[in-house]
């Protein structure tokens, strides 16, 4: 039996205040892993299989779906992701706590070997994963004509790829369903000394790994306060614009060249001479309107010429005229017409 903070022998001669000092500071700590690959690859059945759970119908996650273990001290936070390609589109969402990676692939899927080679590219070129530990488990090992670790790390090309991004990496042979039947007493042992490296490699750097998660954290919190207060301005800017009047909205003069040219109506407007109202006809055909003195006045509209009588006299309709009361002068005068619709 030995110690499990220096694996020598119980008695070691470390100082109790150490072990009291080291334990205190460990339980605080929290280790995020991020499980993911194709979907198919195993990734829930790796999942049950390190919290000891029987993978015996396994459904496959839809989504996201975590797992929560203790590691010497820390507790481990497990993200299984799910592994189809709409899924696949939202897994960075998860890479800013994440401390290190397990990547699932299925060895005996031939077919779907390249496409995990180009998910796994991408995943290790993300800023937020670039230089973390990665643990590669060529799943299926139970099938036939599945690849062995020399075959995987050449198909992947796993060895060009974590060289560029300077993750260290061990790649291991499982079969996480273990036997026919989907039980298994034991965890799997490529999965089980995977999973004791890949917390090596975290424990060993992890104040320089969680100064970096905590650092990436804090970046991601000012990006999403600065995102809400655009959309909170957003917001009390559309609410000013739907608070105006209803006259804002829209200009309710139209040119008179439009009123004119395809029908007649008939606009009241208030002359306060004697509490009379002249109502003006446009006119949509040519001719000779002529004042009484011969003369006669028109107003210029986008090339359309309205002729109209010059005001002296009001004279009420007879019943053969028009509904239109016509005022003239002697004097030629200029006339400016508003007409609202």
């Amino acid at each position: 039996m030995s110690c499990k903070w220096c694996c020598f022998p119980v008695n070691c001669s470390l100082p109790i205040g150490f072990i009291r000092r080291y334990s205190s500071r460990s339980k605080s700590r929290k280790i995020v892993l991020l499980l993911v690959g194709l979907d198919n690859a195993g990734k829930s059945s790796t999942a049950k299989g390190l919290a000891r759970e029987p993978v015996n119908d396994t459904v496959p996650t839809v989504g996201f779906n975590s797992i929560t273990l203790k590691h010497r001290g820390f507790t481990v936070l497990i993200y299984d992701l799910g592994g189809s390609s709409q899924i696949r589109g939202i897994w960075h969402r998860y890479f800013v706590d994440v401390h290190g990676i397990i990547f699932v692939v299925d060895a005996s899927d031939l077919l779907r070997i390249d496409e995990s080679r180009k998910v796994l590219e991408e995943l290790l070129a993300h800023d937020k994963l670039a230089g973390k530990p990665l643990l590669l488990l060529a799943n299926k090992q139970d099938r036939e004509g599945a690849l062995d670790e020399l075959d995987i790390v050449e198909r992947l090309n796993v060895e060009s790829l974590v060289n560029q991004q300077k993750c260290p990496t061990l790649v291991e042979t499982c079969s996480a369903a273990g036997a026919p039947g989907g039980r298994r007493p034991h965890l799997d042992s490529g999965i089980h000394n995977g999973y004791r490296w890949l917390m090596r490699r975290i424990i060993s750097d992890y104040d320089k790994l969680n100064a970096r998660v905590e650092q990436d954290m804090e970046e991601e919190r000012l990006v999403h306060e600065a995102e809400r207060q655009e959309w909170l301005q957003r917001q009390d800017t559309e609410q000013q614009i739907d608070s105006l009047p209803s006259e804002y909205e829209e200009n309710p003069f139209k040119p008179i060249s439009t009123l004119v040219n395809g029908h007649v109506s008939k606009v009241p407007v208030d002359n306060h001479v004697n509490g009379h109202v002249v109502q003006v006809e446009p006119l949509s055909g040519s001719g000779s309107n002529d004042s009484p003195d011969g003369s006669s006045h028109t107003v210029e509209e986008e090339g359309v010429y309205i002729p109209l009588h010059s005001p002296t006299t009001l004279s009420p309709p007879t019943p053969h005229e028009p509904d239109v009361l016509v005022v003239s002068q002697p004097q030629p005068a200029d006339v400016v017409l508003a007409v609202k619709e």
